[in-house]
């Protein structure tokens, strides 16, 4: 995770994503309230603000979504709130 953020502040989104990805596959989500959940949860957000960053809308949506189910308490909702949101049909 901070050899992730390293390259998210150096806008190599990438190899930003890389580092989050693999910072994800030493965790379980573990139940709510535990350390693992929340750092899943942190590193989630930050893959999102990665995929954000590189305008890739769909990825940064799904993983924010993710930090959100996990509980993580500190979204950047800033960033996912810019995000279009789905079309509600009219007359439904």
């Amino acid at each position: 995770n901070t050899m992730g953020m390293l390259m998210l502040h150096r806008g190599q989104y990438a190899c930003a994503i890389r580092n989050f990805m693999a910072a994800l596959k030493t965790l379980k989500k573990g139940k709510a309230g535990s350390d693992d959940r929340y750092f899943y949860g942190e590193v989630c957000n930050n893959c999102a603000v990665a995929y954000f960053e590189r305008r890739d809308e769909e990825s940064a949506k799904e993983w924010f979504e993710k930090a959100l189910d996990a509980g993580y308490g500190h979204v950047d909702m800033r960033l996912y709130d810019l995000l279009p949101k789905a079309s509600i049909p009219q007359g439904g």
